[in-house]
Protein backbone atom coordinates (compact mmCIF):
# COMPACT_ATOMS: atom_id res chain seq x y z
CA UNK A 1 0.00 0.00 0.00
CA UNK A 2 1.34 3.41 -0.97
CA UNK A 3 0.82 6.91 0.35
CA UNK A 4 3.49 9.06 -1.23
CA UNK A 5 4.16 12.51 -2.61
CA UNK A 6 6.89 13.57 -5.00
CA UNK A 7 7.93 17.15 -5.55
CA UNK A 8 7.69 18.10 -9.21
CA UNK A 9 8.41 21.83 -9.10
CA UNK A 10 8.41 24.76 -6.69
CA UNK A 11 8.54 28.37 -7.80
CA UNK A 12 8.29 31.78 -6.19
CA UNK A 13 7.48 35.18 -7.67
CA UNK A 14 9.33 38.40 -6.89
CA UNK A 15 6.36 39.22 -4.62
CA UNK A 16 7.22 36.12 -2.54
CA UNK A 17 4.18 34.12 -3.68
CA UNK A 18 5.08 30.45 -3.83
CA UNK A 19 3.52 27.83 -6.06
CA UNK A 20 4.15 24.10 -5.65
CA UNK A 21 3.41 21.12 -7.85
CA UNK A 22 3.36 17.66 -6.31
CA UNK A 23 2.56 14.21 -7.67
CA UNK A 24 0.68 12.21 -5.04
CA UNK A 25 -0.30 8.55 -4.92
CA UNK A 26 -2.76 7.36 -2.33
CA UNK A 27 -5.72 4.98 -1.88
CA UNK A 28 -8.64 5.92 -4.06
CA UNK A 29 -10.98 5.42 -1.11
CA UNK A 30 -9.77 8.68 0.49
CA UNK A 31 -9.97 10.73 -2.71
CA UNK A 32 -13.62 11.61 -2.09
CA UNK A 33 -12.67 12.79 1.38
CA UNK A 34 -10.18 15.22 -0.14
CA UNK A 35 -12.99 16.66 -2.25
CA UNK A 36 -14.91 17.54 0.92
CA UNK A 37 -12.18 19.87 2.20
CA UNK A 38 -13.87 23.28 1.99
CA UNK A 39 -11.27 25.70 3.37
CA UNK A 40 -7.82 25.70 1.78
CA UNK A 41 -6.33 28.85 3.29
CA UNK A 42 -7.35 31.39 5.90
CA UNK A 43 -6.08 34.28 8.01
CA UNK A 44 -7.76 36.07 10.92
CA UNK A 45 -9.27 38.60 8.53
CA UNK A 46 -9.82 36.41 5.47
CA UNK A 47 -11.29 33.02 4.82
CA UNK A 48 -11.35 31.46 1.35
CA UNK A 49 -14.34 29.14 1.16
CA UNK A 50 -14.46 26.55 -1.59
CA UNK A 51 -18.02 25.56 -2.44
CA UNK A 52 -17.05 22.39 -4.29
CA UNK A 53 -14.12 21.23 -2.22
CA UNK A 54 -10.35 21.56 -2.15
CA UNK A 55 -9.86 20.27 -5.69
CA UNK A 56 -11.81 23.22 -7.12
CA UNK A 57 -10.08 26.07 -5.27
CA UNK A 58 -8.95 28.90 -7.55
CA UNK A 59 -5.41 28.54 -6.16
CA UNK A 60 -5.24 24.82 -6.82
CA UNK A 61 -5.11 22.86 -10.02
CA UNK A 62 -5.20 19.08 -10.22
CA UNK A 63 -5.36 16.20 -12.62
CA UNK A 64 -6.15 12.67 -11.44
CA UNK A 65 -6.00 9.24 -13.00
CA UNK A 66 -9.44 7.96 -14.01
CA UNK A 67 -10.81 4.45 -13.59
CA UNK A 68 -12.59 4.86 -16.93
CA UNK A 69 -9.27 5.30 -18.73
CA UNK A 70 -7.37 2.33 -17.28
CA UNK A 71 -7.72 -1.09 -18.95
CA UNK A 72 -9.13 -3.72 -16.61
CA UNK A 73 -6.09 -5.98 -16.77
CA UNK A 74 -3.71 -3.13 -16.04
CA UNK A 75 -5.75 -2.00 -13.05
CA UNK A 76 -5.90 -5.55 -11.69
CA UNK A 77 -2.13 -5.94 -12.11
CA UNK A 78 -1.58 -2.67 -10.23
CA UNK A 79 -3.92 -3.76 -7.43
CA UNK A 80 -2.19 -7.12 -7.05
CA UNK A 81 1.22 -5.42 -6.99
CA UNK A 82 0.17 -2.61 -4.63
CA UNK A 83 -3.14 -3.18 -2.84
CA UNK A 84 -4.77 -0.13 -1.26
CA UNK A 85 -5.91 -0.87 2.27
CA UNK A 86 -6.26 0.89 5.62
CA UNK A 87 -3.13 1.72 7.58
CA UNK A 88 -5.12 1.73 10.81
CA UNK A 89 -7.75 -0.77 11.94
CA UNK A 90 -9.67 1.28 14.49
CA UNK A 91 -12.42 0.00 16.75
CA UNK A 92 -15.98 1.18 16.13
CA UNK A 93 -17.33 4.03 18.26
CA UNK A 94 -19.61 7.04 17.90
CA UNK A 95 -18.42 9.91 15.74
CA UNK A 96 -16.15 10.27 12.72
CA UNK A 97 -12.95 9.10 14.42
CA UNK A 98 -12.24 5.42 15.07
CA UNK A 99 -11.26 4.18 18.50
CA UNK A 100 -8.11 2.36 19.51
CA UNK A 101 -6.48 -0.18 17.22
CA UNK A 102 -8.61 -3.30 16.93
CA UNK A 103 -7.42 -6.83 16.18
CA UNK A 104 -10.60 -8.90 16.45
CA UNK A 105 -10.71 -11.79 14.00
CA UNK A 106 -13.13 -11.58 11.08
CA UNK A 107 -15.65 -14.42 10.85
CA UNK A 108 -16.87 -15.17 7.34
CA UNK A 109 -18.97 -17.95 5.79
CA UNK A 110 -16.92 -20.29 3.65
CA UNK A 111 -18.57 -19.14 0.42
CA UNK A 112 -16.33 -21.38 -1.61
CA UNK A 113 -18.43 -24.34 -0.52
CA UNK A 114 -21.84 -22.76 -1.08
CA UNK A 115 -23.95 -22.96 -4.21
CA UNK A 116 -24.69 -19.69 -6.03
CA UNK A 117 -28.25 -19.55 -4.68
CA UNK A 118 -26.94 -19.61 -1.12
CA UNK A 119 -29.39 -22.34 -0.06
CA UNK A 120 -27.02 -25.23 0.32
CA UNK A 121 -23.52 -26.52 -0.12
CA UNK A 122 -21.87 -27.48 -3.37
CA UNK A 123 -22.08 -31.17 -2.50
CA UNK A 124 -25.87 -30.91 -2.13
CA UNK A 125 -25.95 -31.07 1.67
CA UNK A 126 -27.56 -28.57 4.03
CA UNK A 127 -26.85 -27.48 7.56
CA UNK A 128 -24.15 -25.51 9.36
CA UNK A 129 -20.44 -25.45 8.66
CA UNK A 130 -17.72 -23.63 10.53
CA UNK A 131 -17.02 -20.09 9.38
CA UNK A 132 -13.66 -18.89 8.17
CA UNK A 133 -11.77 -16.88 10.78
CA UNK A 134 -9.02 -14.53 9.67
CA UNK A 135 -7.23 -11.32 10.50
CA UNK A 136 -8.67 -8.02 9.21
CA UNK A 137 -5.76 -7.78 6.79
CA UNK A 138 -6.36 -11.25 5.37
CA UNK A 139 -10.10 -10.57 5.10
CA UNK A 140 -9.33 -7.42 3.12
CA UNK A 141 -7.17 -9.43 0.73
CA UNK A 142 -9.96 -11.98 0.39
CA UNK A 143 -12.42 -9.21 -0.51
CA UNK A 144 -9.87 -7.96 -3.07
CA UNK A 145 -9.48 -11.39 -4.65
CA UNK A 146 -13.22 -11.94 -4.93
CA UNK A 147 -13.72 -8.46 -6.43
CA UNK A 148 -11.01 -9.26 -9.00
CA UNK A 149 -12.64 -12.59 -9.80
CA UNK A 150 -16.00 -10.93 -10.45
CA UNK A 151 -14.39 -8.06 -12.39
CA UNK A 152 -12.66 -10.55 -14.68
CA UNK A 153 -16.02 -12.23 -15.29
CA UNK A 154 -17.60 -8.90 -16.25
CA UNK A 155 -14.63 -8.17 -18.50
CA UNK A 156 -14.91 -11.57 -20.19
CA UNK A 157 -18.60 -10.91 -20.78
CA UNK A 158 -17.73 -7.77 -22.71
CA UNK A 159 -18.58 -5.00 -20.25
CA UNK A 160 -16.76 -1.68 -20.57
CA UNK A 161 -14.01 -0.77 -18.13
CA UNK A 162 -16.04 2.16 -16.80
CA UNK A 163 -18.38 -0.48 -15.37
CA UNK A 164 -15.91 -3.21 -14.47
CA UNK A 165 -13.35 -1.01 -12.75
CA UNK A 166 -15.90 0.30 -10.24
CA UNK A 167 -15.77 -3.11 -8.58
CA UNK A 168 -12.04 -2.69 -8.07
CA UNK A 169 -11.86 0.87 -6.75
CA UNK A 170 -11.80 0.04 -3.01
CA UNK A 171 -8.48 -1.71 -3.58
CA UNK A 172 -6.94 0.71 -6.09
CA UNK A 173 -4.68 3.74 -5.79
CA UNK A 174 -5.10 7.05 -7.55
CA UNK A 175 -2.31 9.24 -8.92
CA UNK A 176 -3.01 12.97 -8.62
CA UNK A 177 -0.97 15.91 -9.86
CA UNK A 178 -1.67 18.93 -7.64
CA UNK A 179 -0.56 22.53 -8.06
CA UNK A 180 -1.37 25.09 -5.37
CA UNK A 181 -0.21 28.35 -3.81
CA UNK A 182 -1.83 28.07 -0.36
CA UNK A 183 -1.64 24.94 1.79
CA UNK A 184 -1.65 26.17 5.39
CA UNK A 185 -5.23 25.40 6.35
CA UNK A 186 -5.18 22.09 4.49
CA UNK A 187 -2.18 20.98 6.53
CA UNK A 188 -3.67 22.31 9.77
CA UNK A 189 -6.80 20.20 9.34
CA UNK A 190 -5.42 17.15 7.56
CA UNK A 191 -2.14 16.68 9.42
CA UNK A 192 -4.08 16.23 12.63
CA UNK A 193 -4.83 13.35 14.96
CA UNK A 194 -8.57 13.69 14.23
CA UNK A 195 -8.09 13.24 10.48
CA UNK A 196 -8.51 9.83 8.87
CA UNK A 197 -5.10 8.14 9.26
CA UNK A 198 -4.57 7.71 5.52
CA UNK A 199 -5.36 11.40 4.92
CA UNK A 200 -3.01 12.46 7.70
CA UNK A 201 -0.28 10.33 6.15
CA UNK A 202 -0.88 12.00 2.78
CA UNK A 203 -0.65 15.50 4.29
CA UNK A 204 2.59 14.54 6.01
CA UNK A 205 3.98 13.11 2.78
CA UNK A 206 3.21 16.34 0.89
CA UNK A 207 4.86 18.36 3.66
CA UNK A 208 7.94 16.16 3.56
CA UNK A 209 8.23 16.43 -0.23
CA UNK A 210 8.97 20.16 0.13
CA UNK A 211 10.72 20.14 3.51
CA UNK A 212 14.19 20.94 2.15
CA UNK A 213 13.11 22.40 -1.18
CA UNK A 214 14.27 25.75 -2.49
CA UNK A 215 11.96 27.40 -5.04
CA UNK A 216 13.13 28.74 -8.36
CA UNK A 217 12.66 32.52 -8.69
CA UNK A 218 10.30 33.60 -11.45
CA UNK A 219 10.46 37.10 -12.84
CA UNK A 220 7.32 38.81 -14.21
CA UNK A 221 6.36 37.06 -17.44
CA UNK A 222 8.11 33.79 -16.55
CA UNK A 223 6.14 30.59 -16.11
CA UNK A 224 5.80 27.79 -13.57
CA UNK A 225 6.21 24.81 -15.91
CA UNK A 226 6.05 21.36 -14.30
CA UNK A 227 7.63 18.57 -16.39
CA UNK A 228 8.99 21.06 -18.95
CA UNK A 229 12.72 20.57 -19.50
CA UNK A 230 15.32 23.02 -20.74
CA UNK A 231 15.29 21.20 -24.08
CA UNK A 232 11.53 21.70 -24.30
CA UNK A 233 11.95 25.43 -23.65
CA UNK A 234 14.67 25.71 -26.29
CA UNK A 235 12.52 23.89 -28.84
CA UNK A 236 9.63 26.24 -28.09
CA UNK A 237 11.83 29.33 -28.51
CA UNK A 238 12.98 28.05 -31.91
CA UNK A 239 9.42 27.56 -33.18
CA UNK A 240 7.62 30.46 -31.46
CA UNK A 241 6.42 33.34 -33.63
CA UNK A 242 5.35 36.82 -32.40
CA UNK A 243 1.58 37.18 -32.17
CA UNK A 244 0.98 33.45 -31.81
CA UNK A 245 -1.34 32.63 -28.93
CA UNK A 246 0.07 30.33 -26.28
CA UNK A 247 -1.86 27.19 -25.41
CA UNK A 248 0.29 26.36 -22.42
CA UNK A 249 -1.66 25.20 -19.33
CA UNK A 250 1.09 26.42 -17.03
CA UNK A 251 0.77 29.12 -14.38
CA UNK A 252 2.19 32.58 -15.07
CA UNK A 253 4.17 34.28 -12.32
CA UNK A 254 2.21 37.20 -10.79
CA UNK A 255 3.21 40.56 -12.20
CA UNK A 256 4.29 43.42 -9.95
Amino acid sequence: MTIAATKILQSVSNRDIEIKTVLARYPRFIHAEELTHRILSSTPDMVIEINDGVMYDRNLSRNASSSRAIPVKRLIDDILFDTAMPISWGKNQKGMQAGAEHDAMISLPDHGEFTMDGKGFADGSYGTRENLSMSPQDAWYLARDRAIEIARAYDAAGYHKQVVNRLLEPFAHINVLITATDWDNFFELRDHADAQPEIQALAQAIKAAFADSKPQLLQPGEWHLPFITLADKMAFEMTWRPGRKSRSPAVLAPRT
